[in-house]
Parts: structure tokens; sequence; C-alpha cells
């Protein structure tokens, strides 16, 4: 009867409600003014590097360990639909061991207020540019023992631009590298734009290859050398 057909509903309801994938976010806004930095929208990170309120990585890597995990930092300038910069290359150590996706993304959300946040989805041409000197915009920071694994990890939307080598990553199973632009500065003098090294020399912790690697929809150009390497 009807009391039957309004509990197979609500079950319906509740299964569906329950089986929708989680996902937590956090935020980088190198411009943001205010004193709290937590990662919150509302108070963003500065970068990954930044540990005024907490740290960063230990947030990361405790909700990865229940959790898909997405970093957002703002595509474009809040005043003008410009690339937003930063001198902070994106420093990886991903500890957790979950298969959990770790994204970090520089080019789907801008903050719109600098003083007191406000996000929003973007979808133009302006990505979030990382200009280093004398190191890497992008790096998965294991390249002497113990050669930890930085696994399911994105690196999506950005504008990397180095004397070194502008993205060095190792031993990185299910990753993904995609929509970013990479390029040397003038004057460079080593390497590729993009390094990937499957298993680094001497990696005795993993007996195998970096395996399920994806590079795609990347602008890479004017380096010293090799483009992808």
């Amino acid at each position: 009867g009807d009391a039957m057909c309004i509990r197979i509903a609500f079950l319906l309801l509740f299964v569906f409600a329950t089986d929708v994938s989680a996902l937590t976010e956090y935020y980088i806004d190198p411009d943001y003014t205010g004193g709290t930095r937590n990662g919150q929208a509302a108070t963003p990170w500065q970068s990954l590097a930044d540990t005024v309120t907490n740290t960063p990585w230990t947030v990361i890597d405790t909700s990865l360990a229940s959790d898909n995990v997405t970093v957002y930092w703002t595509a474009r300038a809040a005043g003008s639909d410009i690339d937003e910069t930063g001198t902070v290359g994106i420093n990886i150590i991903r500890t957790n061991t979950s298969t959990n996706r770790l994204i970090l993304d520089g080019m789907s959300k801008y903050n719109s207020n600098d003083g007191t946040p406000s996000w929003s989805n973007y979808s133009g041409n302006a990505r979030f540019a990382i200009t280093v000197t004398a190191t890497s915009g992008a790096t998965t920071e294991n390249f002497s023992s113990p050669y930890t694994h930085r696994d399911y990890i994105t690196i999506r939307g950005f504008r990397f631009v180095a004397t070194n080598q502008p993205v060095q990553i190792a031993n990185a199973n299910h990753f993904i590298f995609e929509f970013n632009e990479v390029s040397a500065q003038s004057g460079a003098s080593i390497g590729p734009g993009v390094v990937y090294l499957q298993e680094h020399v001497g990696d005795t912790v993993s007996a195998n290859y970096a395996t399920d690697l994806i590079f795609r929809n990347n602008t890479v150009h004017n380096t010293f050398g090799e483009c992808i390497y």
C-alpha cells in the first residue's frame, strides 16, 4: 500500500544519500590578508608552506586517511581576470598511503576578495602561476632515502616557470599531470621542463616501477634541453 511505497522511497533516498563520494576541500590565496590561515575557504593558506595557524600537510594527510582531498589555488587575481601569481613552489610531501586522491588545482576556482574571501567557480583562461628561482615549481621531495612514494596525486591547471627543472616528480603511482603550462625563465641553464622518474636510483622501499601515469593537455615550451624527461 501507500505506507510500503513511502518506506521503499525513504530507503532508496537513504542509500543514494549515503553513497555520494566524500570530498574535502582546502584553499590557497597568497594575497589573503587575514591573520588566521587554516586552509578553509574563509581563511585560506597563503601556500602549502604556510604554518601560521596550522601545518597544511598534517591537515591534508589527516583528511586523506578517510576522504579524497582537493586543494584549490585561486586561478585569477581578485580585481581583474589575470593570472594570480606566487613565488612559493608546491613541495608535495604526502605521506598518507590510502588510495584517496589528492588533487592540486590551479584553474577551477578563484577568490574575489583578499580581505574577506569569496570563492567562485572559474572557467576562464587565467591560471595560478608559480615563478621560482633555483628550485622547482612543483616537486615530490623524495629524491633521497627513504624515497617515499607519493601516490594518487593530480596536478591540474598551473603555470610553472623556473630557472631549475620546473617540475620534478618521482615515485608516484596513479599520477595525473594535466592542463598545465611549463616553461623556463630567461637564463635557465638546467634540464627539461617536466622530469618524471619512475623509480629513483637506490629506491629500496618499493621494488617496482611507478605505474598508471597520465600526462595530458599540457604545454611545455622554452626549456633548456628536453621538454619532458
